[in-house]
């Protein structure tokens, strides 16, 4: 008997979710932006200017604090880029992972020598974009 077996509009009853799925449901869209990179803008303050630090040089020096601080495998885990780097005022760019901040931050700190010279960085601001960089005074 097909008739038993056929349903009409009125008899089919759309399941209804809970309350707390369909507000899940609702929220698509979280409100927490996580980016993908930060920005870092650091100040490397030497006791005497040296004669030259290339960017090939600061970038082997924080290599190598990174390698001092967290070995060979830890460094190499840790994903960074020297963005920007001016000689004259000691200001530098990098971009990195935001899980990555915290290694990067701490190798700046243990940075004692750059280019045969002491020196010291101080860490100055962290953003998620550059221009957002700009803005923080």
């Amino acid at each position: 008997d097909l008739s038993a077996m056929t349903t009409t509009a009125d008899d089919a009853v759309m399941p209804q979710a809970p309350a707390a799925e369909s507000e899940l449901q609702r929220r698509v869209w979280c409100r927490h932006f996580r980016p993908s990179r930060l920005y870092v803008h650091a100040h490397l303050e030497f006791d005497r200017p040296p004669e030259s630090a290339s960017r090939e040089l600061l970038h082997a020096t924080l290599a190598e604090a990174l390698r001092n601080s967290f070995g060979s495998c830890g460094s190499a885990l840790c994903n960074w880029t020297l963005i920007s780097w001016d000689e004259q005022t000691g200001f530098l760019i990098l971009r990195v992972r935001p899980e990555d901040l915290s290694q990067v931050r701490f190798a700046l700190t243990l940075l004692t020598r750059c280019a045969g010279r002491r020196c010291r960085a101080d860490v100055r601001a962290a953003a998620p974009s550059l221009a957002a960089l700009a803005c923080v005074r």
